[in-house]
């Protein structure tokens, strides 16, 4: 049992932050506890979920490349070289992930004349990013960007997953509405991320349903895929330790 004054915790961690962790256990000392197993489950999150990004992000750039490379270059950062529909959803992202990019060369004293590579470029896509190309955040859809988000989706970011664990009637890839159903998951797990990464309590976050839903993402670009993300996560782990959970 942690030993730590509630007025020095409240000064620190913040009475209004603090007050959720009272409200839900049963006294002080467990809140503090409660506290602490937070903050091993957020980053136990954000350790699986940097998994899980990573490997979407070069799922996602393999598929790209070779859709670009049919009319343009397999480069498909490089300015004037991104075929039309995929501009059209992630224009603006190619942009600030190039320009972001550029300033890391330049923080770390390149020469303004040296261009970031594709691969730079590539990882300063965020997840966010990355889900943007299949749903609008909100689990949306929009108009403008439908048909060119279709046309991704039939011609290149559906091959990223073969979602080989399921009767070929039943993969995510043989459905008209895969690409929602993939960003549906992608935008709910981008959300998880962001409350991770801005230190929102997670105190009613369910982590039985969201390895379920990480797991399922990535089982559907192959399916090793969640054994080795599980096999050092401390997820299930922490979800049996909850302090609010009787022995």
């Amino acid at each position: 049992m942690i030993k730590f004054p509630l007025q020095t915790a409240q000064l620190f961690f913040s009475a209004p932050r603090l007050q959720a962790y009272l409200d839900e256990a049963q006294d002080y000392d467990q809140a503090l506890d409660l506290y602490m197993w937070g903050s091993e489950v957020a980053g136990a999150f954000h350790a699986t979920l940097s998994f899980l990004e990573i490997a979407l992000r070069n799922a996602v750039d393999h598929q790209l490349k070779e859709w670009n490379g049919k009319e343009s270059s397999q480069v498909w950062t490089t300015r004037g070289d991104t075929r039309d529909e995929l501009r059209a959803v992630a224009g603006k992202a190619i942009g600030a992930a190039r320009k972001h990019a550029k300033k890391e060369l330049e923080r770390k004293g390149q020469s303004p004349d040296v261009q970031p590579t594709h691969d730079q470029i590539l990882a300063q896509f965020t997840f966010g990013n990355l889900s943007y190309l299949f749903i609008d955040p909100g689990y949306q859809d929009g108009v403008s960007k439908k048909a060119d988000r279709d046309t991704l989706w039939d011609e290149a970011l559906k091959l990223a997953f073969p979602d080989e664990g399921q009767p070929i009637g039943k993969r995510v890839c043989s459905y008209q509405n895969g690409r929602m159903r993939i960003g549906r998951q992608l935008e709910h797990l981008r959300q998880l991320r962001n409350r991770v990464a801005h230190h929102d309590n997670l105190l009613h976050v369910d982590i039985r349903k969201e390895i379920h839903t990480i797991n399922s993402v990535l089982s559907k670009m192959n399916t090793e895929l969640p054994a080795v993300a599980m096999s050092k996560s401390q997820l299930r782990r922490l979800r049996r330790e909850d302090p609010r959970v009787q022995p």
